[in-house]
């Protein structure tokens, strides 16, 4: 269990052809060479389990990776439980790492790819076999224990690989896209294994991986990172309800946030989102947030998750769309919908009330959306207008 601080946190490569290939990727070039991370802060609490999530190249996996002291720091400071990391060897660390590919020896037995790190540290046998009875115990796979990792499924192997990690009971767990390389299957398997393993061991994990339904589903905080930058940290809920800007929201969610043109009416101590020919007034929550940052009348980008459009209700204002597409996805129904020329995704669950109401293709639906469940952002900075300004 451990406390970890990153505090202003850089990676910067040596610029080897000219940034055109850091460029052609999005990332910061400048006299020092590639921009790979820059001026990270995190503060992570003891027995926290930590997510950085985003698309390839945004630098969550070196931000681990220096963490575990596998990457040089090239500026800022890291510390564990109080003290200074950065020039300290991996080996004194104290933390452990589970990869993408897995890293068993291939000719060793699972005893014995457990037991590795164990004799390394010079421990007895006896003291080897008991932890590694444990955590086998723990991992379920004590019958697999004298098997060779070729006579293994995936979902075995990455546990025997994360069972290496935990024998030797490491203050920090760290791990690099460890389901990557399984099928969808056993992904959602495993992911149920690594709650119930958090709850067993009880130490400080930080995750990493480019799928959000992961990130959402383990972390206690997550980070999202773009291009090396922090975009935000928050709790599933905080990213999910009100992310920060048009990446985090466009990220964060399944299917993704619809996005429209519209416009945001001030009347009074009221707020109302126009959008497609819909005049929606936002909740009271949102009308005080805009106000405590001064918005005004102006055009805006409007974010409606699909599963807030819904079918309106009498009386309601509502934008007409028409089904293009309909996919049946077991309790749900996804309508691709054409609303004045713009595809617009709405989520439909299966209710007593419209189980028998027909989806086909062409027929036309009102819709609308909550005007507490509408995201306001800035066309320009492309920040959530509610907090535009903190």
């Amino acid at each position: 269990m451990a406390t970890i601080s990153l505090r202003h946190i850089e990676k910067i490569y040596p610029n080897e052809d000219g940034g055109k290939k850091a460029k052609k990727l999005g990332l910061e070039v400048d006299a020092r060479g590639v921009l790979a991370v820059q001026d990270f802060n995190l503060e992570i609490a003891d027995k926290e389990f930590i997510v950085f999530v985003g698309p390839s190249g945004c630098g969550k996996s070196t931000t681990l990776r220096m963490i575990a002291g596998l990457e040089e720091i090239t500026d800022g400071e890291l510390y564990i439980d109080n003290e200074l990391m950065n020039d300290v060897e991996p080996k004194d660390r104290d933390i452990a790492m589970v990869f993408q590919s897995y890293a068993l020896y291939p000719h060793m037995s699972v005893r014995e790819n457990m037991a590795f790190p164990l004799k390394m540290s010079k421990l007895s046998k006896e003291e080897i076999n008991e932890k590694v009875l444990e955590a086998a115990e723990i991992l379920n796979i004590t019958e697999f224990l004298d098997r060779k990792p070729k006579a293994l499924s995936g979902g075995q192997k990455q546990r025997v690989a994360i069972g290496r990690a935990i024998v030797r009971n490491p203050k920090a767990l760290l791990m690099d896209e460890p389901l990557s390389n399984l099928d969808a299957k056993l992904r959602n398997q495993m992911r149920s294994e690594i709650i119930k393993l958090r709850e067993k061991i009880q130490t400080t994990f930080i995750y990493v991986t480019h799928d959000q339904t992961e990130a959402m589903t383990l972390g206690d905080r997550i980070v999202v990172m773009k291009l090396g930058l922090i975009q935000q940290i928050g709790t599933p809920q905080e990213l999910y309800r009100n992310p920060i800007n048009l990446f985090v929201a466009g990220f964060i969610g399944t299917p993704q946030m619809n996005f429209e043109k519209g416009e945001l009416i001030k009347e009074g101590q009221k707020y109302f989102v126009l959008v497609h020919g819909a005049k929606i007034e936002l909740s009271e929550e949102k009308a005080n947030n805009l106000l405590k940052q001064g918005v005004e009348n102006r055009s805006i980008i409007v974010g409606m998750r699909p599963q807030h459009v819904r079918i309106a209700k009498e009386g309601e204002p509502y934008f007409t769309g028409r089904i293009d597409i309909s996919e049946m996805m077991g309790s749900e129904t996804y309508l691709h919908l054409n609303v004045d020329g713009s595809d617009i995704v709405s989520v439909i669950t299966e209710t007593k009330e419209n189980r028998d109401f027909g989806f086909e293709k062409g027929k036309e639906l009102k819709l609308t959306c909550d005007g507490a469940l509408i995201n306001i952002f800035n066309p320009d900075t492309e920040r959530n207008l509610e907090f535009e300004n903190k």
